[in-house]
């Protein structure tokens, strides 16, 4: 009795194997959804609609963007992981759902990055840039520097919510240079940078964004947070030249659930790598201060996982909470 269970066992698996095996081959048969669960109108929700056309091209099928906005990413996100591991449903997710948010939400976080997402392809990173107000009297990062600690828990710096990219680069400027200044987050970076602009907060770190405004005098540009000078500004320095190690960019990338084929993955890595190499997608990505990021799923989870320990330990530091 215990052979035929063993049997019957095997057999079982071998054609659940080749069933899976068939289904990747014939995939995808029908419409796919990306999921961004933020509101429209951020870099989460204009990256997937900006790709979407080509990869569309690319998988033969309609590509359909939806919404599920909610608790800083999580609603959306643990819906997600409730659908089914085919492929047909995917995530749009920024450093913070993949990264971030397990240390700091800790156990009330509804999802477990690790067991429950399947990393896809990475997408985009997104350079962030240090700027200041008008009025302060810096023009480089010396004499920002200098400036802070002449007027010590005086000045403060904005970001776009606890957690996100911005407030943590603001977060490794204050451990790097040992600065005593007060974090002002505000619901989005939108307002965030208008408080900026008004000359409420003395600086911030953000996107692309902030480049018109330092091309018409209104925002000063003091630095970069890519590991090298980007070549559209050179000569302003990286954060990394005076704090060496200092990298803080923001990033996307596309995941499923947990238990999708791995076939059905390699399908949708290899589209999506090949949509983000277009011309006119690449162009795109350029307007928004967006670098295309192409990877392996194998490599993008090496990264997550690398990002997931430098952020977790910059919270740790922060004693940052969830709001």
């Amino acid at each position: 009795m215990q052979i035929k269970n063993l049997m019957l066992g095997a057999i079982l698996m071998a054609l659940a194997t080749a069933f899976t095996s068939v289904a990747a081959q014939t995939f995808p048969t029908r419409t796919i959804e990306i999921i961004v669960p933020f509101a429209p109108g951020g870099i989460a929700d204009i990256l997937p609609r900006l790709l979407a056309p080509k990869l569309s091209a690319e998988l033969k099928q309609s590509i359909v963007i939806l919404n599920r906005p909610g608790a800083s990413g999580n609603l959306g996100t643990a819906q997600f992981t409730r659908d089914a591991p085919d492929g047909y449903t995917l995530l749009e997710t920024p450093l913070s759902t993949l990264s971030v948010n397990a240390a700091l939400f800790g156990k009330s976080l509804p999802y477990d990055p690790v067991k429950d997402l399947e990393p896809v392809a990475p997408l985009a990173t997104l350079p962030l840039f240090l700027v200041t107000n008008s009025s302060l009297p810096v023009n480089n990062l010396a004499e920002l520097v200098a400036y802070i600690k002449a007027h010590p828990g005086k000045m403060s710096y904005a970001s776009a919510g606890v957690g996100g990219s911005n407030h943590l680069a603001g977060e490794m400027f204050r451990f790097a240079a040992g600065l005593d200044v007060t974090h002002v987050p505000f619901s989005g970076s939108a307002p965030a940078l208008n408080a900026v602009l008004g000359k409420y907060v003395d600086y911030m770190f953000d996107s692309g964004r902030v480049l018109p405004y330092v091309k018409s005098g209104m925002l000063k540009l003091i630095a970069v947070t890519t590991p090298q000078r980007l070549p559209e500004y050179p000569n302003v320095p990286t954060m990394a030249e005076t704090y060496p190690g200092f990298v803080a960019s923001g990033w996307h990338g596309i995941v499923a659930p947990a238990g999708t084929p791995r076939d059905v993955v390699l399908i949708l890595n290899k589209a999506i790598g090949q949509a983000l190499q277009d011309p006119e997608v690449k162009k795109q990505l350029a307007v928004q201060a967006l670098v295309p990021f192409i990877a392996s799923p194998e490599e993008f989870t090496v990264f997550i996982n690398e990002e997931t320990k430098k952020w977790s330990e910059v919270i740790r530091k922060s004693g940052a909470k969830a709001e």
